[in-house]
């Protein structure tokens, strides 16, 4: 009973405390420390704004006002115009012109006449120096009103016809109009140091890989493995020595004798160096799905093209279609004759890629939900395929 009278009691002495008046003590607080701390200006610092009144204006804004304005004409007499050339290689028609029309009309005097002589002279040298050289450098004779020295030297940029490197034909071409190789992978295309960019890894490649028996159901184990780029230029190429003992070489398509496998490459390493080079590009072949369970690996399904796969779908065929039957179809070759090359094969399935890349690539992008880069349109990569024969056509968009 006490502690509750006590209780009430306090609660009657003490009156409600409101929050604004809490906030408005402190912001009081605040204030006055602020302007505690203010540092005393001296007459320097005070000018700061531009003075709106006749009071606020003082001796020291009209000294800021005087050195500024000291400051400008500095900088005006300091700076200086550089001088125009006379005439520009663009310009060198209209020069003459004007030089004529100053000779026709009347003589104002020996000294100017002088200098228009000597002017259209240097006109016509360039003109003539345009015409015969083909140096970046030519060299200019400056004219007598002219303040430049006696001989200047202009760099003229020669335009080429499409702006880039043209690469030379190549010949000694397969009959798929690539790279020629021999069985083992010999190259026997002649090739100079300026088809460099042929021999490059490109965006797209094209993988094909042999197979043998192993075991005693002589289930498919890797033999040997290729990939090409889109001009057909072999980027690897290895024999690979299979893990389990080799019953059925099948040399009469997969091209392999055990005198191939004897000093092949390690399987590990095959798979290794495979991955780093198929890493983040386009993957091309024909039914890739029995190449990737021979290699044990994956890849993206936004970045396969599978010429056996497509071509069924676009033909509405029932069955899958071989790679022999689909170049003898659509690129008028023979492949396949005897024994099987992997480097050829591969090379025959890019090219039934780049026929139809264009309706491929838009169809993949609209399932896959990506934005098409047309890298292959630009110029180098136009005329590098034109060296090898190959003519890409360029769809004018239509106006809407």
């Amino acid at each position: 009973m006490i502690s509750n009278s006590v209780s009430g009691s306090f609660k009657k002495s003490c009156p409600p405390v409101d929050s604004t008046t809490v906030t408005q003590n402190k912001n009081k607080k605040l204030k006055s420390r602020h302007r505690k701390a203010r540092k005393v200006t001296t007459p320097s610092e005070a000018v700061v704004k531009i003075p709106t009144s006749k009071t606020e204006a003082s001796t020291n804004w009209k000294l800021l006002l005087s050195k500024k304005s000291a400051e400008i004409s500095a900088k005006k007499a300091g700076s200086v115009r550089p001088v125009k050339p006379q005439f520009l290689r663009r310009d060198v028609k209209k020069h003459k012109k004007q030089m004529e029309q100053k000779q026709s009309g009347e003589g104002s005097g020996t000294s100017s006449s002088l200098t228009t002589d000597s002017s259209v002279s240097n006109a016509a040298a360039l003109e003539q120096a345009i015409k015969s050289t083909d140096k970046m450098h030519i060299t200019i004779p400056s004219t007598g009103s002219c303040s430049s020295t006696e001989g200047e030297t202009r760099v003229a940029p020669m335009k080429q016809k499409d702006g880039h490197v043209s690469f030379p034909k190549l010949t000694g071409l397969n009959s798929l109009g690539c790279f020629d190789y021999t069985h083992y992978g010999h190259l026997k295309t002649p090739v100079s140091p300026e088809h460099e960019f042929l021999t490059r890894p490109t965006p797209a490649l094209a993988i094909d890989c042999e197979m043998v028996g192993v075991g005693t159901l002589k289930e498919d184990a890797l033999a040997r493995v290729s990939i090409v780029n889109e001009f057909g230029y072999c980027l690897y190429d290895k024999f690979v020595k299979p893990k389990l003992p080799v019953t059925d070489y099948r040399t009469e398509f997969s091209g392999v004798r055990e005198e191939d496998l004897k000093n092949a490459e390690d399987f590990l390493k095959c798979l290794q160096s495979v991955a780093e080079l198929i890493k983040g590009r386009t993957l091309i072949g024909h039914s890739l799905k029995s190449d990737f369970d021979v290699l044990l690996l994956k890849h993206p399904k936004a970045k396969i093209r599978d010429t056996s796969f497509y071509y069924r779908k676009k033909f509405k065929r029932l069955k899958t279609p071989s790679l022999k039957s689909l170049v003898k179809d659509h690129l008028k070759v023979e492949i396949q004759k005897g024994e099987h090359n992997s480097i050829t094969d591969a090379q025959a399935a890019m090219k039934l890629y780049l026929i139809a890349r264009d309706e491929w690539e838009t169809s993949c992008s609209d399932k896959y939900n990506y934005r098409v880069h047309q890298y292959w349109m630009g110029k180098e990569y136009r005329k590098a395929f034109q060296a090898m024969g190959f003519v890409i056509q360029i769809k004018k968009k239509e106006r809407k």
